[in-house]
């Protein structure tokens, strides 16, 4: 009985030893990623079927000159932002004028007006969430960039 007590203490510092390298090793996978110098793609609108798109929806912030940039599906998008915190707002975005499909459009569309009714967002793991007060008004997530 007596070598079993230590056999047990050895056994339960061991566990508890491989659990908290087991959390800490999962907690780094899932650190924040930063809001500037990161390419987003845009996953969710509120209320909209996302339709395959002619190149991703995107956007990306440069820190260095304070300006937003990406695409909204057809068209490419560009304006300057402030962010302060959590606070986040655009200024007025332009875009380039290329046609495209019915559906594309109304995406771009409702990307532009998301980014324009955007006061504040969140980064929780590889997700950026752009919000108005505590709505969502865009999902987006990391990506990779494709042609």
């Amino acid at each position: 009985m007596k070598k079993v007590i230590p056999l047990l203490i050895l056994l339960s510092s061991f566990t508890i030893s491989c659990s908290k390298k087991t959390m800490s090793s999962s907690t780094q996978n899932v650190a924040d990623v930063p809001l500037t110098n990161t390419r987003w793609k845009l996953m969710k609108l509120p209320g909209m079927e996302m339709p395959p798109l002619h190149k991703d929806a995107f956007l990306q912030f440069d820190p260095i000159e304070k300006r937003a940039f990406g695409s909204g599906g057809c068209n490419n998008l560009f304006g300057g932002y402030k962010q302060e915190g959590s606070s986040l707002k655009f200024g007025p975005m332009g875009s380039t004028m290329m046609a495209c499909e019915p559906e594309i459009m109304k995406v771009e569309s409702a990307f532009s007006a998301a980014l324009t009714e955007t006061d504040n967002f969140i980064v929780a793991g590889d997700t950026l969430m752009l919000r108005k007060g505590e709505t969502i008004v865009a999902e987006l997530l990391t990506a990779k960039i494709r042609g």
